[in-house]
This record gives structure tokens, C-alpha cells and sequence, in this order.
């Protein structure tokens, strides 16, 4: 019963920082993109 209550407790925040970290890829993904677009309407 513990180790279920210690897993509901940290469960958020497994979820919390795999969010951040998706959130973070997707905003790189769309600079990069947005970058190769421009670099790609200089050249």
C-alpha cells in the first residue's frame, strides 16, 4: 500500500516533466524549422 501511494504521489510529476520536456522539443522543432525556412528564402 505504500509503494502504491509513493507511485500516485510522484505520478504528476513524471507527467509534469515529460511534458515540459515535449513542450521544449516541439518550441526547438519550430525554431528550427522556422530558421530553415528563412535560410532557405536567403538562398
Amino acid at each position: 500500500m505504500a509503494i502504491h501511494y509513493s507511485g500516485y504521489i510522484f505520478l504528476p510529476w513524471y507527467i509534469h516533466l515529460i511534458n515540459v520536456f515535449c513542450v521544449y522539443i516541439f518550441i526547438d522543432y519550430i525554431f528550427l524549422l522556422n530558421s530553415g525556412l528563412s535560410f532557405s528564402k536567403i538562398a
